[in-house]
């Protein structure tokens, strides 16, 4: 498994590869590297107890006042999240600051970026592979397709991802 690799072959350094666990399928696996360590990073970078489905309505709507948010998902969401964030806060994203942002002034908006951890990325496989984490996959499309595929997720289409919260 590795970060950055949407290509059926490439060329890689091998400090960058983290092992597939036995009984680990590889689709699973090539969910792992974005989500499992774009979602520690930003669990480290926010402290994150609690985590909430962005597609859940009214978890997001009853969620308390936050210290920070962690977002992956941007758009409405974020737009949603970013109300919950106490002054003083931290919304901390993946992507750009909620259109919204301004409104909310006293909080600190604050950008994150993935980072490879091969032992993050091996033990949260692992996880995956005894059932203990479940990393939901809305659509699985050929590679001839992700292109288009990764296309549709950045204009809003639908996809499955979560937000981690601090209360």
């Amino acid at each position: 498994m590795a970060d950055n690799t949407y290509a059926e072959l490439c060329v890689i350094n091998v400090a960058v590869l983290a092992k597939i666990p036995k009984g680990l399928d590889l689709i699973r696996a090539a969910a792992l590297p974005l989500v499992t360590v774009t979602g520690n990073r930003l669990s480290s970078a926010t402290s994150a107890d609690q985590v909430v489905a962005t597609d859940d309505e009214a978890a997001i709507a009853n969620l308390p006042p936050l210290d920070a948010v962690a977002d992956t998902v941007g758009g409405k969401t974020a737009e949603k999240l970013i109300p919950k964030v106490k002054p003083g806060g931290v919304f901390a994203t993946v992507l750009k600051a909620p259109q919204n942002a301004a409104q909310y002034s006293s909080v600190k908006v604050a950008p994150v970026f993935s980072k490879f951890d091969r032992k993050t990325l091996e033990f949260m496989a692992e996880a995956v592979r005894d059932g203990k984490l479940v990393i939901p996959i809305s659509q699985i499309l050929p590679l001839s397709e992700a292109a288009p595929g990764s296309s549709r997720g950045r204009k809003g289409w639908r996809r499955e991802d979560l937000a981690g919260a601090v209360s």
